[in-house]
């Protein structure tokens, strides 16, 4: 006598992939928001125009100087002697290739970018440069 077989799985096994796709698309939009914001800096400052500003693709160290004649060192408030120490040590770090991006707000007397520049090179940088922005943007 022979006995009919059930079929145990009279429905296939199916995974929800819509949800997942939605997990994934959430995590991509997230990610993709979150990198937007890793490149910028902490301090405000209007930097002056130029009518020839150019990009520079070389990394550097940024000093800020902004609006009060305070000077900053990645993001943080330093006086001129300390400002010395941190430039030789990064300098000394980097075999003195580092280039050196003063970043100075544009209502500032220029007798107080020269001031920092004579600390850059005191420090020992051989490049220098001066931070502008093109005519027309802000």
């Amino acid at each position: 006598m022979q006995k009919y077989r059930r079929d145990r799985n009279a429905y296939p096994i199916q995974i929800p992939l819509t949800s997942l796709i939605d997990i994934v698309f959430l995590l991509l939009i997230f990610f993709l928001l979150s990198a937007n914001f890793l490149g910028r800096e902490g301090i405000k400052i209007n930097l002056p125009q130029s009518q020839d500003a150019t990009v520079v693709s070389e990394e550097g160290v940024s000093v800020y100087i902004d609006a009060k004649g305070r000077l900053f060192w990645k993001d943080t408030l330093v006086a001129p002697e300390q400002l010395l120490e941190k430039l030789r040590a990064a300098l000394a770090e980097k075999n003195e290739r580092l280039v050196i991006i003063i970043k100075a707000e544009r209502s500032i007397a220029i007798a107080e970018v020269v001031r920092v520049m004579d600390i850059v090179r005191a420090a020992g940088a051989e490049k220098l440069l001066l931070a502008t922005t093109k005519e027309g943007k802000r």
